[in-house]
Formats: structure tokens, C-alpha cells, sequence
């Protein structure tokens, strides 16, 4: 009987567990990706929740030129674990695919809204997600990022570097003297680089643009897991 009781708290005790994994996911907002009244990321973050089976807590952000100035993100949704004594696998999944669903809209509907931002601070953005991946130490964390993957900040513009391997060692070189550097350690980090309405860009551009992140996630201790068209090599 005690070993039964043992058991049956072991097991309650799942529901408030921290998360198996926490996602934070970025789109950049920049006019460069998007156009007013539009939202070309719907499929993508709808395939990125349908990859989601419970025990997650996802967040995401727009990308704009406010960085860490944006506050909270605009998505904050946790679903438990499924619990082996008090959940029934079909009602389970039913409940936690309804939720991620309301996310869906919800996102859809502040993308249309937002109007195209004059910047893309990606470096920002990451240090955002950091600060609140820090609250989740045991969770497995990974960041999924949709742009097109041009920083475009008042400290760092790719649009206006030389390209170069020297530029980018003294561009992370000055963002750690002056305490930019988001602290990446044990988190994985995807690249969704989809169209850019961005004239100049261009297969050797989008090559520079992932040598760039490869040096920058080196130095901040993440691990660049993919810069590609598609979310490639995702862990679920």
C-alpha cells in the first residue's frame, strides 16, 4: 500500500514539473520580411506547434528594432506532461493540441497587426530569450528564429558591414567589451532564413550572413543547429 501511494504522488507531482522543454521561437517584423497586414510565418509556426506533444513551455517575439526593449513576449503557453495515473491519452492530446490551436490565432492575428519595423535586432532578440531560458536550467531549450538573418541594430548593421571574417571577429569582439553578448550555453538555436523582399540579397550574402551567426553563437556558447530555408535537424 505504501509503495502504492509513493507511486501515485511520484506521479501527481508530474503535472507541476518544469518543462521537458522550453521553445522560444522569433519573427522578424522588418519590412525587409514583412508587409503590413500580412503574415507569411502562419505555416511555418503552425508546423513548429504541431511538433509540440505536452510537457512544453513555448514563447515567442517579434523581431524589431526594440530588441530587449519589447518586454514580455507575445506568447507565453505551457502544457503539462501527461500524467499516467489521472490523464487518458486521446483526451490528453485532444487538450494539449487545443491549446497550442489558440496560440495559432493568436500570433496570426499580432503578426497582421504589426506594422513593418525599420530594424531587425536580432541580437537583441536572442538576449531576450536567454534572460528567460535562464528560469529553465534542467529543460531541454532551443530558440527558433524566422528571418531572413540580417541584424539591423543601432551597435550592429549587417546590411552596412564588409562581410569579412575580420569584420565579424571585431564586431563580437566590441559586443562582449560592451556586455552585449547573450550567454547561450546549453541552447540549441535554428535559422529559418525564408524570402527576403531585400533586393541585395543573394546566395554568397545568405552564406556571409551564416558565417556571421556560426563565429556569433561560438562566442555567446549556443549551438547553431541549422541556417537553412526549412527548420532542418529539429530535435522534438
Amino acid at each position: 500500500m505504501k509503495l502504492l501511494i509513493i507511486f501515485a504522488l511520484l506521479l501527481a507531482a508530474c503535472s507541476v514539473c518544469p518543462a521537458e522543454k522550453v521553445l522560444f521561437a522569433g519573427f522578424d517584423a522588418s519590412g525587409t520580411a514583412l508587409e503590413a497586414g500580412s503574415n507569411p510565418y502562419a505555416k511555418a509556426w503552425s508546423e513548429l506547434l504541431d511538433k509540440m506533444h505536452g510537457g512544453e513551455h513555448v514563447f515567442a517575439s517579434i523581431i524589431n528594432e526594440k530588441g530587449l526593449a519589447n518586454g514580455a513576449p507575445v506568447i507565453d503557453v505551457a502544457t503539462r506532461s501527461f500524467n499516467l495515473l489521472f490523464d487518458h491519452r486521446s483526451a490528453y492530446d485532444q487538450a494539449v493540441k487545443q491549446k497550442l490551436a489558440l496560440q495559432k490565432d493568436k500570433l496570426n492575428a499580432i503578426l497582421r497587426a504589426a506594422p513593418p519595423s525599420h530594424g531587425t535586432e536580432i541580437i537583441g532578440f536572442l538576449f531576450q530569450a536567454a534572460k528567460i531560458l535562464e528560469a529553465y536550467p534542467s529543460s531541454r531549450r532551443q530558440i527558433v528564429i524566422y528571418t531572413d538573418g540580417i541584424q539591423e541594430g543601432f551597435d550592429v548593421n549587417l546590411a552596412r558591414m564588409r562581410l569579412t571574417d575580420a569584420e565579424f571577429s571585431k564586431t563580437i569582439k566590441a559586443e562582449q567589451l560592451a556586455s552585449r553578448m547573450p550567454s547561450l550555453k546549453g541552447i540549441s538555436v535554428w535559422f529559418v532564413t525564408g524570402p527576403s523582399m531585400r533586393n541585395q540579397i543573394n546566395t554568397n550574402m545568405l552564406l556571409r550572413m551564416e558565417e556571421f551567426w556560426k563565429k556569433f553563437m561560438q562566442a555567446a556558447g549556443g549551438d547553431l543547429r541549422s541556417f537553412a530555408p526549412i527548420l532542418a535537424n529539429y530535435d522534438e
